[in-house]
């Protein structure tokens, strides 16, 4: 079955778009969502306690912080995240696009997304002009 992306449900975070992508989570248990971060934007910091998270980088550029450290990802990249690690990403001039597979599944009425204790402060760095 061949559905267009934009006809998918969309729920929007701040600068963060997702589209959970129709997937049998029942069947396979895991939930698989499409994600866009405009160009110049900083997602809150935040941890899953139980969920696996695995991002593959779709398109553009960005900063994470994986546990306070700073890792660079671009397209064709892959991460995984088990559950605990505290995670924000920082993107730069491009914004990123990704694909999001959590196990198990998220479920949608209570998902397992919360604020990193630790409140980590990311600021995107900004060229100065001369």
């Amino acid at each position: 079955m061949k559905i267009p992306l934009r006809r998918l449900r969309r729920q929007a975070f701040g600068s963060l778009v997702m589209r959970p992508l129709p997937l049998a989570a029942d069947k396979f248990g895991v939930s698989l969502i499409h994600e866009r971060l405009r160009p110049r934007a900083v997602t809150p910091s935040i941890y899953h306690r139980l969920t696996h998270e695995a991002i593959f980088v779709i398109k553009g550029r960005a900063t994470m912080r994986l546990d306070g450290k700073r890792v660079s990802v671009k397209a064709g990249d892959t991460l995984l995240i088990p559950p605990g690690m505290e995670h924000a990403i920082v993107t730069g001039r491009e914004g990123v696009e990704a694909l999001s597979l959590f196990s198990p599944a998220m479920d949608p009425r209570r998902p397992d997304v919360h604020p990193a204790q630790g409140g980590m402060k990311i600021k995107a760095k900004r060229k100065r002009r001369l």
